[in-house]
């Protein structure tokens, strides 16, 4: 556990490799409507598969944590902490990784920046997660009264929607800007995935939509024009290169920067997952029993104080928890492909037959040659 102050208390999970060698730390963010307890499963699988140590936690107020959240600043408070206490047991900011799905991406690319501000230079890596919280609520409101308002229009809804959703955000201090974070981080330091069908998944019906973000709220769309430039840019450099190494083929300088110029386009291109690695059925499942599991615990808390924790009422919402926790376990068996643990089939090319599968193992790799760096200087 977490102090933060005498009425706050992070309950957290850390999975560590026995043999003691340093390796990437990744600190994991819980979506909503997720509780800590039902991704272990996930938890244990990405510090295998990236052969990285692993650190999650619930929020305030979640499960075990005490406290309560009055703002997102309080959220984002609990990532900045969780990070630092992760540095006070002796790990460089540099070896650490902020990660996250949806809301959980949005409060790691938050966290991050404070972070960053702060002088801590940790890594950051958000999984299909919102431009602003106030333009998801009003994206999401806009798609599911739509009927059949075509798309175009759902953007204009949206749009008149979004500027009066951010004002209530803000007066109650719950807007979340992902955006602005992400652009307040270096470029070597972030990286995101975002939900979008492929063309030929679009023409056969695919939506564009991951099932709780709008991609016309995602982080992705919102810096389209961002990537335009950066690409310009990009292929700008390569024309030049290429003419120079047509008069002198074997500049070995000039090979490894139009390789590293190369790779990122490659990369810029493949942050998108394909409809078919999803599935959002399940994925809405582990979100609604996770929910009732949250509604059951608060309620425990409530007769334990009433009627003390040995009463029959007291055993009969225990009973019920248990069975809940089990159905938890067996969803979470099956919740491959969606939600967090998208990212850990994307690395290991179960998702995806596109070069995407590597991202995300490309920046925990990234972050172990630092490492290794630092080791051998």
């Amino acid at each position: 556990c977490i102090n933060l102050d005498k009425d706050t208390q992070l309950d957290a999970v850390a999975i560590l490799h026995k043999d003691g060698k340093q390796r990437p730390v990744i600190l994991e963010f819980q979506g909503r409507g997720i509780i800590m307890e039902a991704t272990i499963y996930h938890l244990n699988n990405m510090a295998v598969d990236f052969d990285a140590d692993v650190v999650s936690f619930n929020y305030r107020g979640i499960g075990k944590s005490t406290g309560t959240a009055n703002s997102a600043k309080n959220l984002i408070q609990d990532g900045v902490s969780l990070a630092l206490a992760i540095m006070k047991c002796g790990v460089p900011s540099s070896n650490i990784i902020l990660s996250g799905t949806c809301m959980g991406g949005a409060i790691a690319l938050e966290s991050a920046a404070k972070l960053h501000k702060m002088g801590h230079k940790v890594y950051v890596i958000s999984n299909k997660t919102f431009s602003k919280l106030s333009k998801m609520l009003s994206a999401s409101a806009v798609n599911r009264h739509k009927l059949e308002i075509v798309h175009t229009k759902d953007k204009v809804l949206t749009s008149l929607l979004q500027p009066a959703t951010s004002q209530i955000l803000k007066s109650t201090g719950w807007e979340i800007n992902a955006k602005r974070a992400f652009n307040q981080i270096d470029a070597q330091h972030k990286e995101y995935f975002v939900y979008h069908p492929s063309k030929s998944e679009l023409e056969q019906g695919a939506s564009e939509d991951d099932g709780v973000v709008p991609y016309n709220a995602s982080l992705h769309y919102s810096l389209k024009s961002q990537r335009r430039k950066e690409k310009a840019k990009i292929k700008e450099k390569v024309e030049i290169l290429t003419q120079h190494l047509q008069k002198e083929p074997n500049n070995p300088e000039e090979i490894e920067e139009m390789d590293q110029l190369i790779i990122k386009l490659i990369q810029m291109k493949d942050r998108k997952i394909e409809s078919s690695t999803c599935s959002f059925y399940d994925e809405k499942k582990v979100i609604k029993t996770g929910s009732e599991i949250l509604k059951l615990e608060r309620r425990l808390k409530k007769v334990n104080k009433n009627f003390g924790t040995e009463s029959a009422q007291a055993k009969d919402v225990q009973d019920k928890l248990g069975n809940l926790y089990a159905t938890f376990q067996e969803q979470n068996s099956r919740y491959k492909l969606t939600g967090h643990n998208q990212s850990m089939n994307l690395l290991k090319g179960r998702a995806t037959n596109r070069p995407a599968s590597s991202l995300y193992k490309d920046f925990v790799d990234k972050v172990r040659n630092n490492i290794e760096m630092e080791k051998s200087i």
